[in-house]
């Protein structure tokens, strides 16, 4: 396989067409990363490209940027043309059911037919769809395909959010690419490196991904109380870079705010229990740049032909510029697209979907079985503008674990003082009976 990214704006698409793509390979799949969240334009892109490409397979999604061979973009539009030669390529659309749980099951039935599914990109929107949920109802059908994607951004309005295939451009809805094969090989990776800070809070009122209460207040006015009034006014913009953390099974799991209603609850991403217990979260600069050297060189352990990202809007928003540099070391590996979302969708081997927030996940695709991997081992580029980041998250960090100690410190001297007062109470209280 091969895949080819350009910038629209930037081409002659009858030029770039001729001269870059196939068309007479029935197996080409487009994605499109529009941070144009104009639904007559999409409509009219969709148009040209159909006029030259009539065969072609297509999903897309708008965006909160776009991610382009190791660069990112703003309101741009990314078109990434995947060539399969092994590979069957298979795209469909459902529309927001009575619930998102029913969504998934409805799209995933549209596929149940077909055989050697290695992969499922699908990409949702971002507003009304539940992604949890959405993915709990594709896995309830068929939890043995992979799945990736995420769901769709509109810059940080969170007011309108499309998705795309060849048929058309829908809001409420979700679509998905299927490739089938017995020989491609689809991996995939995610990093995450949020920190929890600050003190523990108790869910105290939820109905799945709407919070009411946290520690019996409203849920806008925690934010308020712990990150400042500037915060709670501008929710959900300023509070999709501070998750609510939760711990599962071990595992950070980050839950980011995507509406804010009238009564003063919240709209997460994905569920948060009653009882549940979390934090908030903030991102450590030098981890995530870090990191990203590290995944790479992981990976290029494999032969791989393209690579996916699908990563959270949180991450270009805390980085700014910096955020190529956590892209750039994948784009050594293979050419690279994607686009920053409102979450992210993971699958891992131990269960088969994860809703993430705050997370770059990528995939990489290989239909060539006899390649090897030849790229050298990719080192750590420092640049002087992240000094002042990673100071400042090193300053949290470690503050963080002082306050932790601190706490745990306390906690056990005041459990040591009331055993030691409840010793006593016991043999005052004998010795008052003998007297009896």
């Amino acid at each position: 396989m091969k895949t080819i990214n350009c910038i629209y704006e930037d081409i002659n698409l009858n030029e770039f067409i001729s001269k870059h793509i196939d068309s007479n390979n029935s197996n080409i799949l487009l994605q499109i990363f529009s941070g144009v969240c104009d639904k007559e334009y999409l409509e009219t892109l969709l148009e040209n490209i159909l006029t030259l490409l009539p065969n072609i397979r297509i999903i897309g999604s708008t965006t909160d940027g776009e991610i382009i061979n190791g660069d990112t973009t703003e309101y741009r539009t990314i078109l990434s043309f995947s060539h399969f030669y092994n590979t069957t390529v298979h795209t469909f659309h459902t529309p927001l059911s009575y619930n998102s749980f029913q969504t998934g099951v409805d799209l995933a039935s549209k596929f149940s037919h077909l055989c050697d599914c290695k992969l499922m990109i699908t990409f949702s929107d971002g507003l009304d769809i539940n992604g949890q949920e959405y993915l709990s109802g594709i896995e309830s059908t068929n939890n043995n395909i992979v799945i990736a994607g995420g769901m769709a951004g509109d810059n940080s309005q969170f007011q309108d959010t499309y998705v795309l295939n060849e048929h058309g451009v829908f809001d409420s809805s979700a679509v998905c690419a299927i490739l089938c094969s017995d020989i491609l090989q689809v991996k995939t990776q995610f990093s995450f490196d949020w920190e929890s800070i600050g003190k523990p809070l108790t869910i105290t009122k939820s109905k799945k991904n709407r919070i009411y209460t946290i520690d019996n207040l409203p849920a806008a006015e925690i934010y308020g109380k712990y990150l400042g009034q500037e915060v709670q006014d501008t929710l959900p913009e300023m509070g999709i870079e501070f998750p609510l953390i939760i711990k599962k099974d071990g595992i950070s799991v980050a839950r980011a705010v995507l509406k804010k209603h009238k009564d003063d609850s919240l709209s997460f991403a994905g569920n948060i229990e009653e009882g549940e217990v979390v934090q908030f979260g903030y991102g450590n600069v030098n981890n995530i740049l870090t990191h990203s050297t590290t995944l790479a060189n992981e990976i290029r352990k494999d032969a791989i032909e393209s690579i996916f990202i699908y990563s959270c809007m949180a991450r270009k928003r805390l980085l700014g510029s910096s955020i190529t540099q956590e892209i750039s070391p994948l784009n050594s590996l293979a050419p690279t697209s994607g686009f920053f979302t409102y979450g992210e969708f993971y699958h891992n081997d131990e269960h088969n979907s994860e809703l993430l927030n705050q997370s770059m996940t990528i995939v990489t695709l290989n239909e060539c079985s006899t390649c090897k991997a030849k790229t050298p081992h990719i080192k750590i580029e420092k640049k002087r503008e992240n000094q002042t980041l990673k100071a400042l998250s090193h300053l949290i960090a470690v503050t963080n674990g002082e306050l932790n100690n601190m706490t745990n410190n306390l906690e056990a001297i005041v459990k040591e003082k009331t055993i030691h007062v409840e010793e006593k109470n016991d043999k005052i209280n004998k010795i008052l009976q003998t007297l009896d």
